[in-house]
């Protein structure tokens, strides 16, 4: 199972099945929520981090004091 689809079932538990649990089934869920958004958040950052010098960027000289007037 990936980590999309038990944030995608956490999610439905917490939406449907609330009224079912009570108050430490909801905040073990919302920890696994919570988890699930950092861990992803993690992965996110790795693949980016990974993706640095591989691809090429073009330079451009930009006017900063014309930016920080916008």
């Amino acid at each position: 199972m990936s980590l999309r689809a038990i944030g995608s079932l956490a999610d439905w538990i917490s939406a449907d099945q609330s009224e079912r649990l009570d108050a430490d089934g909801k905040e073990h869920l919302r920890l696994l929520i919570q988890g699930v958004r950092r861990m992803d958040a993690l992965i996110d950052g790795v693949l980016q981090y990974s993706r640095v010098g591989r691809t090429r960027e073009n330079v451009v000289d930009l006017d900063v004091n014309e930016i920080v007037k916008e």
